[in-house]
């Protein structure tokens, strides 16, 4: 499973501008109405970014991370509302409670081989009610199968380089940091349809899919991300 450094935290996740999260959340919560869908799985959590957003708005939620140093900042400052775990989402089937939505953002799913994929799919399904929805937001395939060059650009003062190539639907993304030392990351990726069929395949059906966490765009090669909702049949 990817492994996520201290500096990627710093450069990636703690400088995202809010207006950004209330977007994406005042997505999420259109597709997740209260009070049918107010026991949210948040896998994995992070530092809590969404599942602090979701309860501020009225959402009881469980995040869970494998990164201790990501839950303790979680944990920091968390409002009513919120609680957070460190396991592993492979082990999703083994886990105990029911929840009426689960959501997986930010690229979280794929980082294994096809069949495990569908297993770490499965058992986060498991831990979702008949009727519940599931939210994935992940790498669009498309939009990595025509070449890119490597992109270069300034945060916080730390020059980075990003360099993306995808081998068949495998994909391998390297960052280089001025500072010294890289980040190296890879998945599996999916295309919408793929993504159905596999949703289909652990009891799921697709309720939409878009991207820019807006419903009026529809999934497309010339964006990184797509988001979907599936209910659970």
């Amino acid at each position: 499973m990817n492994t996520y450094s201290p500096v990627w935290f710093t450069l990636f996740m703690r400088s995202i501008d809010p207006a950004r999260t209330e977007h994406e959340c005042a997505w999420l919560v259109r597709h997740l109405p209260l009070p049918d869908c107010r026991r949210v799985l948040d896998l994995p959590c992070g530092e809590g970014r969404h599942a602090h957003a979701l309860a501020q708005r009225g959402y009881d939620v469980l995040g869970i991370d494998r990164d201790p140093q990501a839950v303790a900042r979680a944990e920091d400052g968390a409002p009513a509302g919120c609680r957070f775990r460190i396991d592993d989402m492979q082990r999703a089937a083994a886990w105990d409670e029911t929840h009426d939505a689960v959501i997986c953002l930010w690229q979280s799913f794929g980082h294994y081989d096809d069949r495990t994929n569908r297993d770490v799919l499965a058992g986060m399904v498991s831990r979702l009610r008949p009727g519940g929805r599931f939210i994935l937001d992940v790498y669009h395939r498309g939009y990595f199968e025509t070449e890119r060059e490597p992109r270069r650009w300034e945060r916080d003062e730390i020059a980075i380089v990003e360099s993306a190539a995808l081998h068949e639907s495998r994909l391998t993304v390297r960052l280089d940091y001025s500072t010294g030392g890289h980040d190296e990351f890879s998945w599996h990726l999916y295309s919408v349809e793929e993504l159905n069929r596999l949703g289909e395949e652990v009891g799921l059906a697709r309720v939409t899919a878009c991207r820019n966490f807006d419903r009026d765009q529809l999934p497309s090669n010339e964006e990184a991300r797509v988001q979907l909702v599936f209910e659970k049949k």
